[in-house]
């Protein structure tokens, strides 16, 4: 049983990263000028290097081979994009209070996302 539990929480988490990588692909200029516009340099390198990260993470955590290594990817992964696009924008005095709001909720999930990576990688 608990293997089956830790299966459907490996999707579970692994679900979010395989939906904004096939989205980022879907959508890849738009993405790129969505970066661009929070100020990343070299966007496009930033870009792939996102979608690599996002579906071999999802894809380790969905299949089991190498689960850890995929957990840590993502856990990895998960903080500076944590940081530039929710964190920061959360305290900016120059957008909306609610769109603050908004951003101090995503950044909340993610962590709690993050404290599911970082499970996945100690167990």
């Amino acid at each position: 049983m608990n293997k089956f539990v830790a299966l459907v929480g490996r999707l579970m988490l692994a679900g979010i990263f395989l939906l904004s990588a096939l989205s980022k692909l879907g959508d890849y200029t738009g993405s790129v000028a969505y970066m661009q516009a929070k100020g990343i340099p070299l966007a496009q390198v930033f870009l792939f290097v996102a979608i690599v990260v996002e579906l071999a993470g999802a894809l380790f955590l969905i299949t089991g081979y190498r689960a850890k290594l995929g957990a840590l990817m993502l856990a990895i992964y998960l903080v500076p994009v944590t940081y530039v696009f929710h964190y920061l924008p959360a305290f900016s005095s120059t957008i909306p209070i609610s769109e603050q709001k908004v951003q101090l909720i995503s950044m909340m999930k993610n962590g709690a996302i993050l404290g599911g990576l970082l499970m996945s990688w100690a167990n």
